[in-house]
């Protein structure tokens, strides 16, 4: 268990402020990233890794980004490592095969209203970059899939779902873990404290779970995405 914690590292990516006007500031990307920061490294009850495994990138541009990622990868010296990605921002879909993290410098076509994809970072590339030196992934994600609230939003957001999930099984089989925080049919909700998918994910982790003949500190993925579905869906916030 030691040795498996020791191949962790976090890197965290909060995105408040964007430079184009159609890509709404947020207001708890932040939050998210501090949550996340406190619980994995901090917290009493939950922290089991260093603060030196935990890396944070607040408003990054996608090439700010893109050469974080760059630097984990060269960094490694075995296999097996385990990335655990978490983002907090807007995100948009790329065509019809791919997903965006929009970044500080993201731009939206003015007319086509279509993110232009050398401006944003996208999944694929994560992946397949992580490929290279056999890295587990683990990707949170706590964006809205739209980016700009879907208006001109020609491929369906369930697409972009199952598209993230193909890419990922495609790339590291059955060495990965993926959570995303809406549905098909339902935005992130965005809150001066945070997200309320990351602020669920949290206080779930803190609390632990009550299950028969099973040990409620520990929790599988299911376990998460169960509750933490049934939790979000039931939240009920004031998003202006």
């Amino acid at each position: 268990m030691k040795d498996l914690v020791s191949r962790v590292t976090i890197m965290a990516v909060g995105i408040n402020k964007y430079r184009d006007s159609s890509l709404r500031n947020l207001r708890g990307a932040y939050k998210d990233v501090d949550k996340l920061k406190n619980l994995l490294t901090k917290n009493k009850k939950t922290a089991i890794y260093k603060s030196g495994q935990f890396i944070e990138l607040r408003d990054p541009t996608s090439g700010e980004f893109k050469e974080r990622i760059n630097k984990y990868v060269l960094d490694r010296s075995a296999d097996g490592d385990i990335l655990i990605l978490y983002f907090s921002g807007h995100g948009v879909a790329i065509g019809r095969d791919d997903f965006g993290f929009c970044a500080l410098d993201t731009i939206i076509h003015p007319i086509s209203k279509i993110a232009l994809p050398f401006s944003v970072v996208k999944f694929s590339e994560i992946l397949q970059s992580l490929n290279t030196v056999s890295v587990i992934p683990i990707i949170i994600i706590d964006a809205c899939y739209s980016g700009i609230s879907g208006k001109s939003l020609e491929i369906p957001p369930i697409e972009v779902i199952s598209t993230i999930q193909n890419q990922t099984h495609t790339v590291a089989a059955s060495s990965y873990a993926l959570l995303c925080s809406c549905s098909e049919l339902e935005p992130s909700i965005d809150t001066p404290d945070g997200g309320v998918f990351s602020s669920q994910l949290a206080k779930i982790l803190i609390e632990g779970e009550e299950k028969d003949g099973t040990d409620p500190s520990i929790l599988t993925l299911h376990d998460v995405f169960t509750i933490l579905s049934e939790n979000v869906l039931s939240t009920n916030v004031n998003t202006i």
